[in-house]
């Protein structure tokens, strides 16, 4: 019987040579996979293959390819998340909770509060990192793009890319009562705008509504940056599939 365990390769022909260290210890020692024993192969772009353990060494797995399992198209509406930069930890939540709840791409940006100004390159392949993970245990087929942080100036510039743009700041309007009815089966991309713990300053959020972003207020309540993602990017994929 075919087991659930996942595994993220990003080709797949008809024989997998792994020699990642990561990945031959956890099926050699935690998981404790055998010759012969099957698992799952996802390429993260959108495919899933049932393999089987052709050999095992310490330092190199060769599986073969049995058969697709799944095939998923790019879903039809894209929902981007961009994030004014934050410390790591709470930028890591941010990237992990909204893979799994379906984020097709991040985008971290530099805002007037924002607490850090530039992303290390060792940074930003943690966060594709921890997409892929995140993708991996939720038993997504598409992982998201981890983009490079943009000055201000650069992130104003992708406005112009989304049919809807929704900044949540505690400066906008009413939030349930409004944002469901911009919603339809027609639009092809969103885009989810997240500030900093202290918000936008005026000039950016009126900078935002000259781009023809939309901002609303997610809460009564003060709430930190990453819980603010989250809930900004559950509710509008949930409204989202409820109107398509």
């Amino acid at each position: 019987m075919l087991r659930k365990e996942r595994i993220y390769f990003p080709s797949a022909s008809s024989l997998l040579e792994i020699r990642d260290i990561d990945v031959i210890h956890k099926l050699n020692d935690v998981l404790r996979k055998k010759r012969g024993q099957s698992l799952l192969i996802f390429d993260g772009q959108g495919k899933e293959y049932e393999a089987r353990i052709k050999s095992q060494q310490k330092r190199k797995i060769i599986l073969e390819v049995v058969r697709l399992v799944r095939y998923e198209p790019l879903p039809k509406i894209q929902i981007d998340l961009a994030f004014s930069l934050l410390k790591s930890q709470r930028a890591d939540f941010i990237i992990e909770k909204a893979t799994e709840i379906g984020i097709n791409s991040f985008t971290p940006f530099v805002s007037s509060y924002s607490q850090i100004h530039s992303v290390s390159l060792s940074k930003l392949s943690r966060w594709h990192n921890i997409a892929k993970e995140a993708s991996r245990q939720s038993g997504r087929l598409w992982i998201p793009k981890v983009n490079h942080a943009l000055k201000w100036q650069e992130f104003l510039s992708i406005f112009s890319h989304y049919q809807r743009c929704f900044v949540f700041d505690k400066q906008g309007g009413g939030f349930i009562k409004v944002i469901k009815s911009k919603l339809s089966p027609r639009l092809r991309n969103i885009l989810v705008v997240i500030g900093p713990e202290g918000g936008f300053s005026p000039s950016e959020v009126k900078t935002f509504q000259a781009q023809g972003a939309e901002i609303f207020n997610i809460s009564s309540f003060i709430l930190r940056a990453e819980t603010a993602a989250i809930l900004a990017s559950g509710l509008v994929k949930i409204w989202l599939d409820d109107a398509v």
